[in-house]
């Protein structure tokens, strides 16, 4: 039986007049099948500039409370004809962990009409990688067919082919690696930061030269790429190169230094944070004091001396 509240709800929704509130998102949370039915009869018959402008504030209003579920929805729209639609759902779907959007997202990542939701698919491809390396779940070679099938597509988009190839970065396979090598040779911005990002993810000791050897780039882009890289990967040999960078006076390098000085710990890095804490930009302010906290939960942290007094970073 179709309740009362849903019927009222969709009155709103097919309504661009009305503004949408929270009867309605109850209403449209957890769905029985036949209320469901009856949603997706009444949905197909509205217009195209209040779908999109439905399913965005699905996605707003799920992001503000755990309350709501509205994950049925996202997967019926992800079918839907407008790219817009379809695109907004891959992203609502981004905490879903049902296992049939491996099929599904593959399927779009490789045949959408559209650029944008092909991208997000792969993206959104990414963390089932994660969780299949992290749970040894039975999707890991399916994942790397399919994402690096789209890598060395060359007449895919570029943005596409870099996500895919950052998505599937976490596996630990001789491809994986084979093909973060290729993404660096292609002296290619995109290509680069990608391959470093990857690098980040992929978190294997062979990325740690090659990260080093980006973190003089004179590319901005690519020298940020590489700060995070080196934070992914932990490892303290990256501590001089990246405390060297302090002296810079770029805020964004300065907050991704921060950042990764945090992340790789050590008592001459927290050292190093605490003299942060003064740093006129309150981003790096910020970044310094979490950095030293996580540094002091650290079970075992690095040990890395460096006399900070070589630098000027205050």
């Amino acid at each position: 039986m179709v309740s009362e509240e849903l019927i009222k709800a969709m009155e709103v929704v097919s309504d661009e007049d009305q503004l949408l509130t929270d009867d309605e998102m109850i209403a449209l949370s957890d769905m029985t099948q036949e209320e469901f039915d009856y949603f997706t009869e009444q949905w197909n018959k509205i217009d195209l500039t209040r779908r999109q402008q439905v399913i965005c504030f699905l996605h707003d209003e799920a992001d503000e409370t755990a309350a709501y579920d509205f994950s049925r929805i996202y997967k019926y729209c992800l079918n839907d004809h407008d790219e817009d639609v379809r695109y907004e759902a891959v992203q609502s779907l981004w905490e879903c962990e049902d296992t049939y959007l491996i099929n599904k997202f593959s399927k779009m990542m490789m045949e959408d009409d559209s650029e944008d939701v092909r991208e997000a698919a792969a993206e959104s491809l990414g963390r089932f990688v994660l969780d299949t390396e992290l749970n040894d779940l039975p999707f890991a070679t399916f994942l790397e067919n399919n994402l690096l099938s789209v890598y060395y597509n060359e007449t895919e988009a570029d943005r596409v082919r870099c996500m895919a190839l950052v998505s599937a970065a976490p596996l630990s396979s001789p491809g994986i690696i084979k093909a973060i090598g290729d993404a660096q040779m292609k002296n290619d911005q995109s290509y680069t930061i990608a391959a470093l990002t990857s690098m980040g993810r992929n978190l294997d000791d062979i990325w740690i030269q090659p990260v080093i050897n980006y973190l003089d780039s004179e590319d901005h882009e690519i020298l940020i790429a590489a700060i995070k890289a080196a934070g992914d990967i932990e490892s303290e040999e990256f501590l001089p190169h990246l405390t060297s960078l302090l002296i810079e006076k770029d805020e964004e390098v300065i907050y991704e230094v921060t950042v990764a000085l945090g992340k790789i710990g050590g008592s001459g890095t927290k050292d190093i944070l605490k003299s942060l804490r003064n740093n006129d930009s309150e981003r790096v302010r910020n970044a310094a004091e979490e950095g030293i906290e996580r540094i002091d939960d650290s079970i075992s942290p690095l040990t890395f001396n460096y006399d900070i007094k070589k630098h000027n970073i205050n």
